[in-house]
């Protein structure tokens, strides 16, 4: 989930735009984005449980890793992976994921790494990106 956040009971999807801008400092209008469609799941953690219904867009605009400018309180860090390997990934095909990107140094400076990931490294959201990675596909090859 690069940009994501909840809108209030007053605000619209298009609204949810701001939270591109706030956490990852990408300015982007609604008409640059394609709508993929929803995703509703659940995730249940001990005692907790989150039901949520996530309004999917893509930005697809090559953006170099300079072009980010993240929130510090909502964004630690980001990556880039190959697609088909990030699907493959999510299917469960491959288990460790090779990443590229950067993490926010203490003085809020950005510290370049390349790693391998396994799925601790993710959000609990696992049946999510499952379903947005064949939206993707869907977007980039049919």
């Amino acid at each position: 989930m690069t940009a994501a956040g909840h809108i209030l009971a007053n605000e619209t999807i298009h609204d949810g735009i701001r939270e591109l801008e706030e956490e990852i400092g990408i300015r982007a209008e609604m008409d640059e984005l394609k709508a993929l469609g929803e995703v509703e799941y659940s995730v249940t953690n001990d005692d907790f449980i989150d039901k949520e219904i996530a309004h999917v867009y893509l930005y697809d605009n090559p953006l170099r890793m300079e072009d980010f400018t993240l929130q510090p309180e909502e964004v630690c860090g980001i990556v880039k992976a190959e697609f088909d390997s990030f699907q493959d990934f999510w299917k469960g095909s491959i288990h460790k994921l090779e990443v590229d990107g950067f993490k926010l140094g203490p003085s809020g400076n950005n510290k370049p790494f390349r790693m391998n990931v396994d799925r601790s490294h993710f959000v609990p959201h696992f049946d999510y990106f499952k379903r947005i990675t064949k939206m993707i596909r869907k977007y980039l090859y049919e």
